[in-house]
C-alpha cells in the first residue's frame, strides 16, 4: 500500500525492513522489494574470505557476517591475526599445513611469480574434463601455460581431471590423456594427480546414474593408471559424495582431497588436502580462486 505522506517537519520514518540484495556475490530473491525506498535499507551480506576496501582480503564471520577486526581466529587450520582494518596476518603455521590453490580456465591468465610471492606453496591445475553430455575429452585451454608458469615460479604442482567416466575403460582413457599432456609439456608434477568425481551442478551428468561400485572402480582404474606412470594418484570430492557414492575402503591407498567450505573440517576419513573456500583472493589472479591447505608440504 502507498504510505501516508509525512507531514512537514516530521522526522523521516525509520526503515521497517532490511532487504538482502546479495549474498556471497549472488542475487537473493526477496518479495520485500515491493516496499518503498523510505521503508527499505539495503544490506550486503558476506561470508568467509572476501575482498574489502581497506585490504585485499578480509574474513567475514559466517554467523554474524561481520568482518573480523582486532582479533585472532583459526581458519582452515591456520591461525590468523586481524588488525583494525580487517587485514589478516598468519601468526601460526606450526601444524605443518601449507597453503595452496587450484585453478582452471576460469582464472584466465595468472601471474605465477606474484602468486608465489604471496605465500602460495602449491597449485592443483586442471588438465581437462570429459563432457557431461557428449563424453568428449577436452583439454583445459589454460593447462599448458599454467603448468609452465607454475613450474617456472617454483610453485609445487599437482593436477586434476574432471571425470564423467561411466566405466573403467573410460577412466583409463582420462588418465592416459593426463599422462600424455604432461609428457607433451615437459611439466614437473610433485603433488598427486586427482580423479575429480562429483554431481554435475544444476544438470544431469552422464556419470550421475552409475552405481557406487562402478564409480569406485572407475576411480581405482584412473589412480592405478596414474601410479603405473610413476605419479602419485588421488581422488577429489566433497564429504557427502565420498560417504554415499564411493566405497572409501577401496581408496585407502590413494591421496584424498576433500572440499568442505567451513572454518573447521568435519570429515571422518584421512585426507591430504582440504579445499576450504572457493572465494579466495590471491595476488596475480584476477578472479576468485579455490583455496586449500595441504599436509604434503
Amino acid at each position: 500500500p502507498t504510505p501516508t505522506p509525512t507531514p512537514a517537519g516530521t522526522p523521516t520514518p525509520t526503515p521497517v525492513a532490511t532487504v538482502v540484495l546479495f549474498k556471497d556475490g549472488k542475487v537473493v530473491a526477496n518479495s520485500a522489494f515491493k516496499l518503498t525506498a523510505t521503508e527499505v535499507t539495503v544490506k550486503v551480506v558476506y561470508s568467509g574470505w572476501q575482498p574489502s576496501f581497506e585490504s585485499k582480503e578480509a574474513f567475514y564471520d559466517p554467523t554474524t557476517h561481520e568482518k573480523l577486526v582486532n582479533t585472532e581466529k583459526v581458519i582452515a587450520g591456520v591461525k590468523y591475526k586481524f588488525d583494525a582494518s580487517g587485514k589478516p596476518t598468519v601468526v601460526d603455521t606450526s601444524n605443518g599445513l601449507v597453503k595452496g590453490i587450484d585453478v582452471s580456465k576460469y582464472q584466465y591468465n595468472i601471474d605465477w611469480n606474484a602468486v608465489k610471492a604471496s605465500g602460495i606453496d602449491f597449485a592443483i591445475i586442471r588438465v581437462g574434463y570429459r563432457g557431461y553430455g557428449t563424453g568428449t575429452l577436452v583439454e583445459d585451454p589454460y593447462f599448458r601455460q599454467n603448468i609452465k608458469g607454475a613450474n617456472a615460479a617454483g610453485v609445487k604442482v599437482g593436477l586434476y581431471f574432471y571425470s564423467q567416466a561411466i566405466n573403467e575403460q573410460e577412466a583409463v582413457e582420462e588418465a592416459s590423456m593426463v599422462i600424455r599432456l604432461i609428457q607433451e609439456t615437459g611439466g614437473r608434477v610433485s603433488y598427486p594427480i586427482y580423479f575429480d568425481t562429483e554431481k554435475v551442478a544444476g544438470d544431469t551428468g552422464r556419470a550421475d546414474g552409475i552405481s557406487r561400485d562402478q564409480r569406485t572402480r572407475n576411480a581405482v582404474a584412473f589412480c592405478n593408471a596414474i601410479q603405473n606412470a610413476g605419479y602419485r594418484a588421488g581422488v577429489y570430492s566433497y564429504a557427502s559424495w565420498f560417504y554415499n557414492n564411493l566405497n572409501m575402503a577401496s581408496l585407502t591407498g590413494y591421496s584424498i582431497w576433500i572440499a568442505q567450505y567451513r572454518d573447521n573440517l568435519d570429515f571422518k576419513y584421512n585426507y591430504d588436502i582440504w579445499q576450504y573456500t572457493s572465494s579466495g583472493v590471491v595476488p596475480g589472479i584476477s578472479t576468485r580462486v579455490d583455496m586449500n591447505v595441504s599436509k604434503l608440504g
